[in-house]
């Protein structure tokens, strides 16, 4: 059950909120528009001002250039909240104490991105080389005779052609970061193409951004690199000098997309950082997240200092004895030394690089299974329910990467 609260949406302050189930006063803020009694873990609706979306109209095409595609499809901010929360604690890269951090109410943004096909004509030329194998006649000064002996040659020839290419590419036109290959997948592969409509400027509560020139040209230039080196793969040879390539383009189209998304921000170790979702995927995806990578490397080469030193020291000695072999002394005993040396520092490597495995795998169980008793917390504190037999199995993903 739930109770409405006014919001002052200009201080962002709440006023006398109580829950009217149990009475309690302490209530944590979970998104923008909803909050939940610490006590008892009733929802409490917060009254936010909102402009009404008024979709009346589709349009079969892009009329105009404030004409964009939206996705309607959403999901409640309470699935991606505990989404979120099992995505940080599964993920194998990020910290075991991630759930120390102060996480905040969850914010509904709007992402927008442009579509922008190109047609791209490149004209090339190139100078390539056909090898083969030629038989000549020589003097060999031990037999005292003309043998005949082989050489490989590259035979070098004119090339010139033409490429023709059209293709779509992708661009973040509200943020600084470019997560434009995220959506890209999100569009195409994993098939949400169909959950988004047309929309015009006057039907939404968001204002549609402008395709810059700056995007046009970052996009350009990739497509252009791009299709360059596709050009240069696609020559005939075995190799090629004196490459030269000139690219026109064509900008054929430009669809834009308006994507809303939640975000779940947090502060850890002093820093604000972030998981995000689009309202119509299902899998949150990490955005700003700290790397803990780093921790488990740094621990393992600690405790494997004194065989890494120990496999090196080997691996210098036997080296060094090779050398007195092949250039010094000719005695057996040193040969039978160097290749034993040889064998302990190949034994020690191995040795070593098995022990780093098996305590990174131990350094990596032991944070998962933190992460997993922290969620379990975190999930019983804020009256949430219990981990799910598939959210669990989430847990052993990283072991079938291994």
């Amino acid at each position: 059950m739930s109770n409405e609260v006014q919001h002052n949406e200009h201080d962002n302050l709440f006023e006398n909120i109580v829950c009217e189930q149990c009475g309690s006063s302490d209530i944590e803020v979970i998104a923008e528009d909803l909050a939940q009694c610490r006590q008892c873990g009733s929802k409490i609706k917060l009254s936010v001002p909102k402009i009404e979306k008024v979709v009346n109209h589709y349009h079969s095409q892009v009329k105009n250039e404030d004409d964009s595609l939206i996705f309607t499809n959403e999901r409640s901010v309470e699935s991606f909240r505990r989404d979120a929360l099992v995505r940080l604690a599964i993920d194998i890269n990020i910290p075991p104490n991630i759930f120390e951090s102060q996480f905040g109410p969850i914010k509904s943004v709007y992402t927008q991105y442009a579509q922008i096909e190109i047609t791209l004509n490149a004209t090339f030329s190139a100078t390539i080389g056909y090898d083969k194998v030629e038989e000549y006649d020589d003097y060999d000064s031990v037999q005292h005779k003309v043998v005949t002996k082989r050489r490989r040659v590259t035979d070098w020839k004119p090339f010139s052609g033409s490429k023709t290419n059209t293709n779509s590419w992708f661009v973040n036109i509200s943020e600084e970061f470019d997560d434009s290959n995220r959506f890209a997948d999100f569009l195409y592969v994993y098939e949400h193409k169909d959950e988004c409509v047309y929309l015009s400027k006057t039907d939404i509560d968001v204002e549609p951004m402008p395709v810059r020139q700056s995007h046009i040209d970052s996009v350009v230039n990739g497509a252009k690199s791009s299709f360059k080196s596709e050009c240069k793969k696609s020559l005939p040879g075995d190799t090629c000098k004196n490459f030269v390539c000139s690219i026109s383009y064509t900008v054929n189209k430009v669809q834009k997309y308006i994507v809303p998304q939640y975000i779940l921000p947090f502060k850890y170790n002093g820093r604000e950082w972030d998981i995000r979702c689009y309202k119509s995927a299902t899998n949150p995806y990490i955005g700003h997240c700290p790397d803990g990578s780093k921790i488990i490397t740094s621990i393992t080469n600690d405790k494997t200092k004194g065989g890494a030193i120990l496999s090196m020291s080997l691996s210098i000695i036997s080296i060094l004895m090779s050398m007195i072999v092949t250039f010094g002394t000719k005695s057996s005993h040193s040969l039978i030394i160097s290749v034993l040396l040889f064998v302990a520092s190949l034994i020690s490597f191995v040795v070593q690089r098995f022990r780093q495995n098996n305590i990174t795998n131990s350094l990596k169980e032991q944070y998962q299974n933190k992460k997993k008793h922290d969620l379990q917390e975190y999930f019983a504190k804020h009256n949430m329910n219990p981990l799910t037999e598939d959210e669990e199995k989430k847990f052993d993903y990283w072991r079938k990467s291994k």
